[in-house]
């Protein structure tokens, strides 16, 4: 399971025109996420990406945390708080 934990953003200008932004991940970046969330269940990760415009002209840069967790583990955890709240 993947969800925004949050974001940073850094604006460097005005946007003039349409912007857009790629939020590209590799094969080795995906498979060390992968790794990591077999070997401890969750992940945070922090991922750039920079939005730009019809120039090519960087418009603002965002770093946008990323938790990954096993489903199994998160089960898990809303397991236990259910019996938490019901004490």
């Amino acid at each position: 399971m993947v969800w925004d934990k949050s974001i940073e953003a850094r604006y460097k200008k005005p946007a003039k025109s349409s912007i857009n932004g790629e939020f590209i991940f590799s094969k080795d970046e995906i498979a060390g996420i992968k790794q990591l969330v077999i070997e401890k269940n969750e992940a945070e990760i922090i991922k750039t990406i920079n939005l730009i415009d019809e120039k090519q002209n960087i418009i603002a840069t965002f770093n946008k945390t990323l938790y990954i967790a096993d489903k199994c583990f998160i089960k898990k955890i809303k397991k236990h708080k259910v019996k938490s709240y019901d004490k």
